[in-house]
């Protein structure tokens, strides 16, 4: 089995066999958070009929949402993100630039860009509105050689972590084809979320990259037209564990559960007497939680990396609803 084993250096690439081409742009990997994930999450796809000729621009393009309850501020990364594919008898690997999605209690707009200093996308999402696709990463790559239709399969890799334990995220990526592009990812105009919910004020999905909706044609995923990323591929869906170590016991597990939807509760309510009630029973509630902690570490169920993960998920919860409220 031929390894793909070339390292490249900005948009070079080098070809180490008559069947594998390993792209390697300057993205490094700077995984900080917490891993949802034992594995690197990946999904594999298929590119339609359509032909696309040499010097097209592929961009390929991904998007998360968040499930479940969660804080008011935290974010989801990915990682180690990488496209591989071959396309007329040549093997293709594509680094990905890494991405950050911060949903941010202080943001009133979801906003895209891409940070050349650390080589990685920069989301923020308004977290009163967290619902519907957000961008992840994307990649815009020229085709060197005419590639033929019916690709497959495609398959995109990512190294998912968070720092909001508990939280549900879904993923899936999509793929267009632009006869003009660029090679500034900051120039593209990349829109952060589906809808009118940016800047950008159209009913575009989460992605598109507004600079250059004008120059794309059908390929890839897409048919042309107003599909500016793509059809999206299958998607896939995990949960963040509460603790990296050990197995939650359940019943503790739904008592931090039910306190997050108390917490989200407090949110809604705003002020005045019917959020002083509820924050009573919040404070209540993180007490007992609290106390069931310091018990199963005490009894061996848990660990004591694992037992601080879960306090801070409290402390966290106590911060969101004096945030929200205030």
């Amino acid at each position: 089995m031929i390894q793909p084993t070339t390292t490249t250096s900005g948009l070079s690439t080098t070809t180490t066999s008559s069947t594998t081409t390993t792209i390697v742009l300057p993205f490094p990997t700077t995984t900080t958070l917490p891993l949802c994930f034992q594995a690197p999450e990946s999904i594999a796809s298929n590119f339609n009929g359509t032909s696309i000729a040499q010097n097209a621009f592929i961009w390929f393009n991904s998007v998360l949402s968040v499930h479940g309850p969660h804080p008011a501020d935290f974010t989801v990364r990915c990682d180690d993100s990488t496209i591989d594919f071959v396309a007329g008898g040549e093997r293709y690997v594509l680094d990905v630039p890494s991405a950050s999605v911060a949903f941010s209690s202080s943001a009133t707009v979801a906003t895209t860009e891409f940070n050349a200093a650390s080589n990685e996308w920069e989301t923020v999402i308004p977290s009163s509105a967290p619902a519907g696709n957000a961008f992840l990463t994307g990649l815009g790559f020229q085709v060197p050689v005419d590639f033929p239709g019916g690709i497959k399969p495609v398959t995109w890799t990512c190294r998912f972590s968070s720092d909001a334990p508990g939280v549900m995220v879904s993923w899936k990526w999509s793929a267009a084809v632009y006869t003009d592009f660029s090679t500034d990812p900051d120039a593209l105009g990349v829109k952060p979320v589906d809808g009118r919910r940016s800047a950008h004020g159209n009913a575009d999905h989460a992605g598109t990259p507004e600079t250059f909706r004008a120059s794309v044609i059908g390929g890839a995923r897409g048919g042309g037209g107003s599909n500016f990323t793509g059809g999206y591929s299958s998607t896939r869906a995990g949960k963040c564990p509460l603790c990296q170590d050990d197995h939650v016991p359940p019943a503790l597990s739904r008592r931090i559960r039910k306190a997050r939807m108390l917490s989200a509760r407090v949110a809604r309510a705003g002020s005045g007497g019917q959020a002083e009630k509820l924050q009573t029973r919040l404070a209540r509630s993180l007490g007992g939680i609290g106390r069931l902690i310091s018990r199963a570490e005490a009894v061996g169920r848990i660990s004591p990396s694992c037992a601080r993960a879960l306090q801070k998920v409290l402390q966290g919860m106590v911060v969101d609803a004096r945030v929200r409220t205030g």
